[in-house]
């Protein structure tokens, strides 16, 4: 009799063992990814006079980017890091912090906004056949 309750308490210790260890290597985790290298993005400007305008990236440093006469610009990302990514149980419940979503590109003339969108935007826009990214600007400065 007594044989068999040592092995139901041994059998119990073990359980309680392997829970432990289970329960102790899945939880919250953290994964930070690696930074980002500087990076180009090629913009064309749509309008009927591009160089007319100035982008400006707003990003960790702000910067102008004067636009050729056929609307083409070249603006150079900054290295970034993205936040953490956040894992609760195996399951991912952050994506953290994005720094393109919150990074912007203002289209400028004449010292005045005239479009605002996101660099993560900017990365959705449809190119042409050079890989220029194709924004369009209203040409309410092109009638004056």
């Amino acid at each position: 009799m007594q044989r068999r309750d040592s092995t139901q308490v041994a059998r119990v210790c073990a359980l309680v063992s392997v829970t432990c260890l289970v329960a102790g290597s899945v939880g919250c985790s953290f994964a930070l990814p690696v930074p980002s290298p500087p990076t180009q993005e090629r913009v064309r400007v749509l309008a009927a006079s591009p160089e007319r305008y100035t982008l400006r990236l707003n990003s960790s440093r702000s910067q102008d980017f004067p636009v050729s006469p056929d609307g083409k610009v070249t603006l150079d990302v900054p290295p970034f890091r993205r936040g953490c990514t956040v894992h609760f149980l195996g399951i991912k419940t952050s994506d953290g912090y994005d720094p393109l979503k919150k990074w912007t590109v203002t289209v400028n003339a004449a010292g005045k906004t005239v479009r605002s969108i996101s660099l993560s935007q900017v990365a959705k826009l449809p190119t042409d056949a050079e890989g220029f990214r194709m924004l369009k600007v209203a040409n309410n400065l092109d009638a004056r």
